[in-house]
């Protein structure tokens, strides 16, 4: 069933936070897998993404921080924000979090 929706753009709030993450990323080699630096590019170039993209998104908002504010800074000792900081914000940052929350149950009603 995964694929029925052609593509939908991500917003301007999760490309911002896509760019913040590539950027933190690079600086701190933290926060990424193969796929989620993928698509975090993709965010950050505002190319629409595919509904296993968005499921993707919705799924590591919901594992890691449900309700809870994915942007809310941790930093190591020797400096730097925590790897789940920045993997949150690859993957949209809040924006993310609530355009795949959003989208998410219209895609399981199609």
């Amino acid at each position: 069933m995964v694929g029925r929706i052609a593509g939908i753009p991500p917003t301007k709030q999760m490309q911002i936070s896509a760019r913040q993450g590539l950027q933190l990323q690079q600086e701190y080699g933290r926060g990424q897998s193969k796929r989620r630096l993928e698509t975090a590019q993709l965010i950050a170039q505002g190319e629409s993404l595919s509904e296993s993209q968005w499921r993707n998104i919705s799924s590591f908002h919901a594992r890691y921080y449900g309700d809870s504010d994915p942007q809310q800074l941790k930093t190591y000792e020797n400096g730097g924000p925590d790897a789940r900081y920045i993997a949150a914000l690859l993957m949209g940052g809040n924006g993310g979090q609530d355009k795949a929350f959003d989208l998410i149950p219209e895609l399981n009603r199609n």
